[in-house]
């Protein structure tokens, strides 16, 4: 592939720029150590930036992209960077989309939540392989994920404010 013809949005959003991009979030979703994800997914920079950061996790021979209804537009975000399709978890923990046994599935979310961690364990009752759970903002750490799965989150909220994923 010549540079001509590259994905432009790892040239445009590069993963060096995440403290410029936590700092973009910090101005329009977080209140203390609260996150609000409406502003987050309403503005397109935004998600793109964000999108294009959780696409960079993805183990190779991921099948799909997984996640809470609530975490529709990251999921969408998501699919549409990486060209892998994606499926919904409901409220009432019905899959959204398709979703087949033995397939290898990354779950992405916005936040830190019970709802995430019932989202896992119903995406793990379609028998299927969870590669990696991806939070773009880790409020909390885990609680309950199963401890064989791969777990990274973009970006931590603490004292208020976002530290790389990396940082404890």
């Amino acid at each position: 592939m010549t540079a001509a013809h590259a994905d432009p949005v790892p040239t445009l959003f590069p993963l060096a720029r995440s403290g410029e991009l936590a700092r973009d979030i910090e101005a329009v979703a977080l209140s203390g150590d609260a996150v609000d994800a409406g502003p987050l997914w309403t503005r397109p920079g935004l998600l793109r930036r964000v999108a294009a950061q959780v696409a960079e996790t993805l183990p190779a021979g991921v099948d799909r992209v997984v996640g809470h209804e609530q975490d529709l537009a990251l999921l969408v975000a998501v699919s549409l960077h990486s060209g892998v399709p994606y499926a919904a978890v409901d409220h009432d923990q019905d899959i959204r989309g398709e979703l087949y046994p033995a397939e290898t599935v990354l779950v992405a979310r916005t936040c830190s939540s019970s709802d995430g961690t019932r989202t896992i364990k119903a995406v793990l009752q379609q028998r299927v392989r969870v590669a990696k759970v991806v939070t773009a903002i880790e409020v909390e750490p885990p609680a309950d994920l199963p401890s064989a799965i791969d777990h990274c989150a973009l970006f931590r909220l603490r004292d208020g404010r976002l530290h790389p994923g990396g940082e404890q």
